[in-house]
């Protein structure tokens, strides 16, 4: 019943059966197979022990469930003392007792002799009664008639009723003390979405604002929301105000879409430090969010091409190719007769693998294409200055790998992890801007960018010949002493 009520709600649900030892945890998850697991382990599972020890099982609970949750605890209660654990529990849970009963824990049944297994108090130890278990024992025959029912163990029931109005009372007793604290320490975030139209590929800013006490600090998740068609780009605090008390943060979240179509904005989770509890955190509410095309649309048109169909021999091109291999023949000719003469020297260039690049990059600074609003040529450009810079200086066969393997390929670079961040950042805005037709408004910005990982990767490189020469003259002294 609590397994499938569990899942109505969408809640997550475990397992931990116990006796005087944990038997069987399963850990807290959804989903209707989870819940069906838990009924089969219920019906199907074999104890390995016959004691019972509540204190263990609690202790267990409250170090594997980290947030706050409802535990509903079955048992006959019949185990050492258990009131710590259950005081502890309260406090940090919510505790349902659930008490089961025999009903031949309270009266014996109408049968013959009967033979009892269980502990005996020792004499003179002064122990209490404690319940025993009783099997019929169909080995000794009983009188012919069968004696009335009488009551056994009465002091162990008076026990149990004293233990389960103890427990009670601890579990209100810890509920009353942890209201006014939970009153006082409430956190509350509240999701302002964003005002405007939001576009596919194009950042879109939206609000967060977070209430809390002033002996609380808040730190926000830098996890990208998973399995979702948003990336978050940047927080930033907007504002902070103090009163009665409490502290009221503001802070503004910059984030990116990529699916078309109204689109639910994931929770996300900000982590709660100061005097606040461990690991506690709170999470901001969903919120839809339409996301239009990036370029509008004629009535009725599905698919643009970006390049229409042939639908004429391209004489033109036919000359063009043909005066092309004509001029490459003549060349051919040309340099064969000049081996034939002699050798020429070949032509070395002496620039450094960084100075050409700095060099590319200036030439496409000069050039109109970013004033023109030519961004595509532009930003193809800049990935290939800096695709060629990585192919000459350290030997990446840049030009044929995609974003995303080149990204994985900068840890061969030996620079650090925020510089190949920032590089990948550039490699895949230039690939919204060739393919998803992003226009941007900072192309100078992102030139100056790429000057800084210029310089970045340059350092790194000179840092690795560095070690290199180092190593190799300590090897060529260590050889000249043997």
């Amino acid at each position: 019943m609590f397994a499938f009520s569990a899942l109505k709600n969408s809640d997550k649900s475990g397992l931990l059966l116990f006796s005087d030892k944990t038997e069987l945890y399963i850990p807290p998850r959804k989903g209707k197979n989870h819940s069906l697991r838990i009924i089969r382990e219920l019906l199907a599972y074999a104890p390995k022990s016959r004691g019972t020890d509540i204190a263990q099982a609690l202790k267990m609970a409250n170090r594997v469930m980290k947030r706050r949750g409802i535990i509903i605890l079955i048992s006959d209660f019949n185990s050492p003392d258990y009131t710590r654990e259950a005081r502890l529990t309260a406090r940090r849970h919510d505790l349902i007792p659930v008490v089961i009963t025999d009903r031949f824990e309270r009266a014996l049944p109408e049968a013959g002799a009967l033979r009892r297994r269980g502990r005996r108090p020792a004499r003179g130890h002064g122990g209490g009664p404690a319940l025993h278990r009783l099997r019929l024992d169909r080995h000794r025959p009983g009188p012919a008639r069968a004696r009335p029912r009488r009551k056994v163990l009465p002091s162990a029931e008076k026990e149990l009723q004293t233990a389960m109005r103890r427990t009670t009372l601890l579990i209100l007793a810890a509920f009353l003390a942890a209201a006014p604290a939970a009153a006082l320490e409430e956190v509350s975030i509240t999701v302002t979405p964003p005002a405007g139209k939001v576009k596919l590929a194009e950042a879109f800013t939206f609000k967060v604002e977070a209430s809390l006490p002033e002996n609380y600090s808040l730190k926000p998740a830098t996890s990208a929301p998973e399995g979702s068609d948003f990336e978050l780009l940047s927080f930033t605090k907007a504002g902070e105000t103090k009163k009665d008390g409490r502290r009221t943060e503001t802070f503004e979240l910059k984030a990116r879409a990529f699916a078309l179509g109204i689109t639910t904005f994931p929770p996300l989770t900000w982590s709660l430090g100061g005097e606040a509890p461990p690991d506690a955190s709170a999470d901001t509410a969903p919120f839809p969010v339409e996301v239009l095309p990036l370029f509008k649309t004629k009535e009725g048109e599905s698919i643009r091409d970006i390049y229409p169909p042939f639908r004429y021999i391209p004489w033109p091109w036919l000359l063009a190719l043909a005066l092309a291999a004509a001029v490459a023949f003549y060349l051919y000719r040309r340099r064969r007769a000049g081996t034939a003469a002699g050798p020429a020297a070949a032509w070395l260039d002496p620039r450094s693998p960084y100075q050409r690049a700095r060099d590319r990059l200036a030439g496409l600074e000069k050039s109109p294409l970013a004033a023109a609003g030519r961004l595509k040529e532009f930003y193809t450009g800049l990935t290939s200055v800096l695709r060629l810079y990585l192919a000459e200086e350290f030997s990446i066969d840049a030009s044929q790998m995609t974003t995303s393997v080149l990204g994985r390929e900068l840890k061969r670079t030996g620079t650090d992890i925020k510089t190949a961040l920032r590089a990948r950042e550039l490699l895949q805005k230039s690939d919204l801007v060739k393919f998803a037709r992003l226009k941007p408004g900072d192309a100078e910005q992102d030139s100056r960018a790429l000057e800084e990982l210029l310089a970045e990767f340059h350092r790194a490189a000179e840092h690795a010949r560095a070690l290199a020469a180092a190593a190799a003259s300590a090897q060529k002294q260590a050889g000249g002493k043997k």
